[in-house]
């Protein structure tokens, strides 16, 4: 598989994407890694203190199944 496109067309951001959705899904320790909250706080929306990432699974034939994984900087616990 491949994927095409012009510099800065946005290849790397899909790569890192699917890269950072394996880490969080896969490590259950990922996220409080000093290094991860660093880039955590580069990708959270400011106004909205929130990150969105999903993905589309192929679960059969025309049967497609959407996963998403929302962070909410600053939540605390209740």
């Amino acid at each position: 598989k491949g994927i095409f496109g012009y510099n800065g067309a946005g290849k790397s951001a899909i790569i890192t994407s699917v890269d950072f959705y394996n880490k969080i899904v896969c490590n259950p320790n990922y996220l409080v890694q000093n290094d991860t909250k660093d880039n955590l706080s580069k990708l959270v929306n400011y106004i909205r203190n929130e990150f969105y990432i999903s993905a589309l699974f192929e679960f059969d034939k025309g049967v497609v199944i959407k996963h998403t994984i929302k962070l909410v900087k600053g939540f605390t616990k209740i």
